[in-house]
């Protein structure tokens, strides 16, 4: 195993006696050119920096922490954010800024804490209402350490490992791109309709109905049926985690049960978010929080209505159509009347090729991620697992996990 520990070069030793936390409090406007690092700036489970703040606009004291050192993340560290800092800076002290020693190395740290163990380990010294793990409690978690040396080579295949999903994650952020860009460059905002594009109320396209009406009262359990909520229907997909059950009786059944190509819309909550029905589960219907549109012609394709919506949502043009209560919602009666810019034909099915096209890249790139994100599990594991090291001690008593 290429960077594996032998018996000669590693050693069972815990956390606290190779490394202690970085202290130091300052006062943010002591160093007003500072860069500050807060728990928001670094995203969670990638080890990656999103941002970070002028220290002059922070008020509270902070830690400092010097170009090499691992900030982790002490509240909910099941986030598990964990940063190796590239540069000198502040940050908040909801982080605990761990230096390099003579026996520790930083890139092998940064690692170490982002394996599935240590993060058990924290999750189960977490306390409070914001769950916080402290050093003094992380400072007793046992683990094998190499030599110095052996710590390098380990975090130099790991961080490969790790920019390799990092640049599929990125691939797949920037693909997210193409479709949005290329809808308002063939079409435009539909607000505007630059291209003098036909425009007809939705009512005249689509058949419009909202869902059936919760209603607990009425609850038998004897002709249950699964619906979507609002919750369920997000921007081109659905999230069908938790999809719940109500009854629906056979003249209900037949009148709010979804067909393939049905396009269901939110009426409430994020206003106008659209998904087609793609059949994903058999005999589902739908909750009165949403609308279904069906077809009444075929002067419109529904990968292209998908797509308008997002942009009708951008544009602010659903903002304006949307009731004027508290909370918008996009009524029925609204809706009948909202304007729906309506290009050729086939001006639409090559929007929707390109749809299809990009659904099967995306698709290429998703696993391309997964099988990423397994290479970097895997080696983790193989570097930090139980089994990994137990061979490096000759007794059970000189084991990190006896």
């Amino acid at each position: 195993m290429n960077g594996s520990p032998s018996s000669k070069s590693t050693r069972c030793t815990t956390l606290g006696e190779v490394v202690e936390p970085r202290t130091e409090r300052v006062s943010p406007q002591d160093y007003p050119t500072s860069r500050y690092v807060g728990l928001e700036h670094v995203e969670a489970h990638t080890s990656r920096l999103l941002g970070t703040a002028p220290a002059e606009t922070m008020s509270s004291t902070c830690y400092r922490f010097q170009k090499g050192d691992v900030l982790y993340g002490r509240l909910r560290s099941y986030l598990n954010k964990v940063w190796l800092a590239d540069f000198d800076g502040l940050c908040s002290s909801e982080f605990i800024v761990l230096p390099e020693t003579q026996a520790l190395s930083g890139q092998f740290l940064r690692f170490r804490l982002a394996a599935t163990d240590f993060i058990t380990f924290a999750e189960h010294h977490m306390q409070g209402d914001r769950p916080r793990a402290d050093f003094e409690q992380l400072a007793s978690f046992q683990l094998a350490l190499p030599s110095k040396p052996i710590q390098r080579r380990i975090a130099g295949i790991l961080d490969e490992a790790d920019r390799l999903r990092r640049m599929r994650r990125y691939a797949l952020e920037l693909s997210d791109q193409f479709l949005p860009a290329l809808f308002l460059r063939m079409f435009g905002d539909p607000a505007a309709n630059p291209k003098g594009f036909s425009v007809v109320p939705a009512g005249k396209l689509f058949h419009i109905q909202l869902g059936k009406m919760l209603d607990e009262k009425r609850y038998t359990g004897r002709q249950l049926r699964p619906y979507l909520g609002n919750a369920n229907v997000q921007w081109g997909y659905f999230d069908l985690a938790d999809v719940k059950q109500m009854d629906f009786p056979p003249d209900d059944f037949e009148k709010f049960r979804l067909r393939v190509d049905d396009i269901l819309v939110c009426e409430g909550g994020e206003v106008g978010r659209t998904a087609i029905w793609r059949g994903e589960i058999p005999d589902c219907c739908y909750q009165k929080a949403v609308h279904r549109l069906r077809l009444k012609t075929n002067q419109i394709r529904p990968d292209y209505f998908q797509w308008y919506m997002w942009a009708a949502v951008a544009s602010g043009l659903v903002a304006r159509e949307t009731s004027t209560s508290t909370i918008g919602h996009f009524t029925a009666e609204r809706f009948e009347v909202f304007p729906i810019v309506v290009p050729p034909a086939k001006v639409q099915d090559d929007f929707v090729g390109a749809v299809a096209a990009h659904r099967e890249h995306q698709s290429t790139l998703r696993e391309a991620l997964r099988q990423a994100e397994n290479l970097f599990q895997s080696l983790l594991n193989q570097y930090f697992g139980k089994e990994t090291w137990t061979y490096a001690y000759k007794t059970p008593e000189e084991k990190c996990w006896a």
